[in-house]
């Protein structure tokens, strides 16, 4: 939970192959996408939107209104962010999100939402 608070996590999990064949879905857009925000973590004079984002959600006031727009965007890392800060405000701690329950769910609901 470290890597949150202090924004230097980054996930890539958008569109992988159920075969996670590495050569199918890391195309020039891809690549560039998280070179960009290795190279910013590492130069925070390197514009990144993604890590901007990421900021406003560290950042935001701890309320469900300033936190629920994150939850409408399609980034993996977003919405990873989002549910951290969202539990630690309900639940005052990420228990959830650290034992992988949010996760499971999260997946659930991506992959197969008419069983929920």
């Amino acid at each position: 939970m470290r890597l949150l608070s202090k924004r230097e996590l980054v996930l890539d999990g958008n569109r992988i192959p159920t075969t996670h064949d590495i050569l199918r879905y890391y195309d020039a857009e891809r690549f560039m996408s998280v070179a960009n925000a290795a190279v910013s973590l590492h130069d925070p004079a390197v514009h990144c939107e993604l890590l901007e984002t990421l900021d406003k959600i560290v950042h935001a006031p701890n309320t469900v209104a300033a936190l629920e727009p994150f939850f409408n965007m399609h980034d993996l890392t977003i919405q990873y962010y989002t549910l951290w800060r969202m539990e630690n405000l309900l639940d005052g701690q990420p228990v959830h999100l650290a034992n992988g329950d949010l996760e499971v769910v999260l997946r659930m609901l991506r992959d197969h939402p008419r069983d929920c």
